[in-house]
């Protein structure tokens, strides 16, 4: 028996003592990473394909979750690269990160990215890594002018489970951070020699991108200018409320048509107080009086405006100068525009998010206290502490569906009746949620659970009895606030009114 056991603690030994490290040198040399210096820390979230969700970049991952997460992103991700910060300054001996005034750039860029399972955090005897984060990627140290100086690979970098997901990401970056100080270590040792430095595909990959840029900009200033050339030079604007467009130049000729307040029309030419127009692929006539000449843009202000603009956005024809009269009604493209805007919202252009399925995963914690009722038909005070875990899917962001298991701990307080003991339960249950979204962050909802309950303290209770939960609850952010009515067994059964606290992830 003792030599089994000591066989067994030399084995798992062995296996600590083998334990790989995240960190390696992939080129340049690391020498400097001993030097007593400042750098700065930044992570490079935007390029990382999150492997666990169809391989997707994690901006699209993140709008993916909602717009809370996209919301607070900047600070959750402030948090989770000072676990790193925090670790290397602790144990590297020179070189520490700093804001500014700094001789070094530290860059970590994350190619491959499993968010983990804050679920997994959950599951018993899961180990300290169930459901962690795992990092792929590079470590690059640069001078203050760029030039590369060392690059360190990381390969699936894994730190502690947690329930949330921001403290996943900082817990593995706080494990890169310790294996690069081991790292350092080795290099003091003589252990890692220098490679030659790999050619800077960054700064290459950058110059590629500028110089498209500008090919796109140049193209999309001769577009423009083409669309100035091709727009048509004599366009009038409607000044009054509404104008007639006839047939002929007189009042008495027959009405075809008529234009509004700010609408455009082209004149071909004026003859006294009559213009004649193009009109539904016709010539037509309006009263010169109600009209006004606009001018087009010029190509000068046009260049400028297209440096500015966004490479997903497609040039057009640029907009007629505006009216120089301050109390004129805006047009009808400008009002659409307005009410377009107005609608706008950061969970996709509309009012209401949209019932096109959109399933993901969700999950709840939550804590609960219900009192008063009947029991077993005894008018009494009765009081029982619940807490459970849920999980399911969300099907978009008005329905969500889970099963639940939650343990109750119940106490009554008899006003007639052979009662007063304490028993524990547990209830396993299915789960639906309907949503009606008024904001991103606040989300009404209904809820409804149905399942069985067992007694299983002070004795277990083989029998089953019926479990009841409904009532109306608001979700604010991650957390959800619940109060309702529960029920448990037949008539007469027992009746509570409980409210619950839930921290959704």
């Amino acid at each position: 028996m003792k030599k089994s056991f000591m066989l067994l603690l030399a084995m798992l030994c062995a296996l600590v003592a083998n334990a790989g490290s995240s960190i390696t040198l992939r080129s340049g040399d690391p020498q400097v990473l001993l030097e007593k210096a400042a750098t700065t820390f930044e992570v490079d979230w935007d390029h990382a394909t999150v492997t666990n969700w169809d391989n997707k970049l994690f901006p699209a991952y993140l709008e993916h979750r909602g717009s809370n997460f996209v919301n607070d992103w900047p600070k959750d991700r402030q948090k989770a690269e000072q676990y790193f910060t925090v670790r290397f300054n602790k144990k590297s001996p020179n070189l520490k990160i700093k804001d500014s005034s700094t001789d070094y750039k530290m860059i970590m860029r994350i190619s491959k990215l499993d968010v983990g399972n804050g679920a997994s955090s959950f599951v018993p005897l899961g180990g300290a890594k169930a459901g962690g984060a795992i990092i792929n990627g590079t470590l690059e140290l640069r001078d203050k002018a760029g030039k590369l100086l060392c690059v360190l690979n990381i390969e699936d970098a894994k730190g502690v489970g947690h329930p949330s997901e921001t403290v996943r990401y900082g817990m593995t970056l706080m494990e890169i951070a310790s294996d690069v100080c081991d790292l350092m270590k080795d290099v003091k040792k003589g252990k890692v020699e220098a490679k030659p430095i790999e050619a800077d595909t960054q700064a290459a990959n950058k110059k590629a991108a500028e110089t498209a840029k500008a090919a796109e900009t140049t193209k999309a200033t001769q577009t423009a200018k083409k669309a100035v050339k091709q727009a048509p030079q004599n366009m009038y604007r409607v000044t009054a409320q509404k104008v007639n467009v006839r047939s002929a130049a007189s009042t008495k000729s027959t009405i075809v048509g008529s234009l509004l307040r700010d609408e455009q029309v082209e004149v071909k030419a004026v003859n006294g107080s009559w213009a004649t127009v193009a009109y539904k692929g016709g010539t037509r006539y309006v009263s010169a009086n109600y009209l006004e000449k606009v001018e087009s843009q010029a190509v000068e202000e046009v260049e400028e405006e297209v440096a500015y603009v966004d490479e997903k956005e497609e040039v057009s024809a640029p907009a007629v100068a505006p009216s120089k009269q301050s109390n004129e009604k805006p047009s009808k493209a400008s009002k659409k525009e307005k009410e377009k805007k107005s609608k706008d919202r950061s969970e996709g252009g509309s009012r209401f998010p949209s019932f096109k399925p959109n399933v993901k995963y969700m999950g709840e914690w939550h804590f609960g206290y219900a009192t008063t009722g009947h029991i077993e038909g005894y008018k009494n005070y009765s009081g029982h502490i619940q807490t459970g875990l849920l999980q399911g899917i969300s099907l978009n962001e008005y329905l969500e569906f889970g099963i639940g298991l939650d343990i109750m701990m119940n106490t009554h307080y008899p006003h007639g009746g052979d009662f007063g003991d304490i028993i524990w339960s547990f209830t396993p249950y299915a789960h639906v949620r309907g949503f009606f979204p008024v904001k991103p962050k606040v989300k009404p909802f209904l809820t409804f659970d149905v399942g069985p309950a067992w007694a299983f303290r002070p004795h277990f209770e083989s029998k089953s009895v019926l479990f009841l939960e409904f009532g109306p609850g608001i979700r604010w952010k991650q957390f959800n606030f619940f109060c309702g009515l529960q029920k448990t067994g037949t008539d007469p059964g027992s009746n509570h009114f409980i409210s619950k606290v839930g921290w959704y992830f």
